[in-house]
């Protein structure tokens, strides 16, 4: 679902700045290619098999007379489906990839994490842009940051977010850990459109000790954050949209990628990371959240560094940089 988002966010960007027809390119996923359709975008169905997947969106670009290809992607895409875009005078970027994709590449744009911090810039022939000002949220979250926070209550609700689908089914370790706490805030789950255990969930939420309010594919998320004290997710796009709108939060991590990214934003001061989600245990979750809770300068000063971290104008940034690479191409 974050690989959807920052497409969504980097399209609106590129139509917000000049007559851009955008085309979606999508390899499996029912579910994302509806919201796509649903959106009014145009799409691209891929096939399933990756190799094959990459010679057809080679095609279809070159038949487009595409003048961009961004990639945001979960599989390398081959060098020769690359080289066969390289026919004609298409401007390559990559959104958040240190594969050797990136070699071949006009424009790579990277948060400032370790992964894209360590990498090797020999051998690049495009630029990289590596920082807090390159991530791209949506248009929503910037006008949000924009906004000074309004002061809240010590008795703020709490946020959990565990990403649009949840595979690893960490909203239930979350659920488990808060029945620990005796007394604790009002609670809002948010569960994406592609969850699919909504109604086992539900049943928990109705049988729990405490105050939850379980939401479903919420559009305007920002109003909903800035209505939060604090929140517990797992680490992804929400960790960047949190921190841009200074919300302070406990992270878990699905992989030992998303952990080393999260303990990022812990040493930033602006969150803390919990460890891996399969390897933390719900009282260590527990004692935690009533920590966070408890600390009210700690969470504090967390909100403070992070709004100064990330204004959420990296969309339109990115977008920028791909038009202007554009009319320096001539294409």
């Amino acid at each position: 679902m974050g690989h959807l988002l920052r497409c969504e966010a980097l399209a609106h960007a590129l139509q917000g700045l000049a007559a851009c027809e955008i085309h979606f390119a999508l390899r499996g996923s029912d579910q994302a290619a509806a919201r796509i359709e649903r959106a009014g975008w145009k799409l691209i169905r891929l096939p399933l098999e990756a190799g094959v997947a990459a010679d057809v969106l080679a095609s279809q670009a070159s038949e487009l007379a595409a003048s961009a290809v961004i990639f945001d992607v979960r599989d390398p895409v081959p060098e020769r489906s690359l080289d066969a875009l390289r026919q004609r005078p298409t401007v390559l970027a990559l959104i958040d990839d240190e594969s050797p994709m990136r070699l071949a590449m006009d424009l790579i744009f990277s948060p400032p994490m370790p992964q894209a911090l360590s990498l090797d810039g020999s051998g690049l022939r495009g630029a990289h842009y590596i920082g807090w000002d390159w991530i791209p949220l949506r248009q929503s979250f910037a006008e949000a940051a924009a906004i000074a926070p309004a002061a809240l209550a010590d008795d703020a609700p709490l946020l959990v977010c565990m990403g649009g689908a949840d595979p690893a089914g960490l909203t239930f370790k979350a659920m488990y850990a808060l029945e620990q706490i005796e007394a604790f805030v009002p609670i809002t789950i948010v569960i994406g459109e592609f969850c699919a255990y909504e109604q086992s969930l539900r049943g928990l939420c109705a049988r729990s000790r405490h105050r939850i309010v379980l939401r479903k594919a919420v559009e305007d998320m920002p109003t909903l954050m800035r209505t939060h004290g604090f929140a517990l997710a797992s680490f992804g796009v929400t960790a960047y949209e949190l921190t841009a709108l200074g919300l302070p939060a406990l992270y878990l991590s699905l992989t030992p990628d998303h952990a080393v990214c999260a303990a990022e934003l812990e040493r930033h001061g602006v969150a803390r990371h919990l460890g891996l989600g399969s390897d933390v245990s719900e009282k260590e979750i527990a004692r935690a959240l009533c920590e966070l809770h408890g600390g009210r300068d700690i969470r504090g000063a967390m909100a403070q560094r992070a709004r100064s971290l990330i204004d959420g104008l990296g969309a339109s940034r990115i977008a920028a940089a791909i038009l202007e690479q554009v009319d320096k191409q001539d294409v």
